[in-house]
């Protein structure tokens, strides 16, 4: 038999009854629920779990920042050993070639 965890709704005193799995959901996403008598609820979420929720965004955003990089970095290595200029994508026969050009049209970039 699946545990039942009680909660009180907070506008007419009714006690709610949820499957515990479903309370913790709740209580972990903040999503809306209903008493017997229609009202609406919600768990607001702990300080702790706010800033838990804001570092697991901030990790996201590194992991796809780290990822970028990554693939950036992969591009200019596939170009570097096929002698492709990294600014306009032109290509040489030799890396002497492209150093040239490099020296020669793309200062400011250097």
């Amino acid at each position: 038999m699946e545990a039942i965890d009680v909660t009180r709704c907070c506008a007419c005193g009714t006690d709610v009854y949820l499957p515990r799995q479903r309370m913790a959901d709740l209580r972990a996403t903040g999503n809306t629920f209903y008493c017997s008598n229609g009202h609406s609820l919600h768990f607001r979420p702990t300080a702790l779990e706010k800033e838990n929720a804001a570092l697991k965004r901030d990790v996201e955003a590194m992991r796809l920042q780290r990822n970028k990089a990554m693939d950036d970095l992969a591009a200019e290595k596939r170009r570097a050993l096929a002698n492709t200029c990294p600014h306009c994508q032109r290509g040489f026969q030799s890396a002497h070639g492209m150093r040239i050009h490099k020296a020669l049209k793309h200062r400011s970039a250097a």
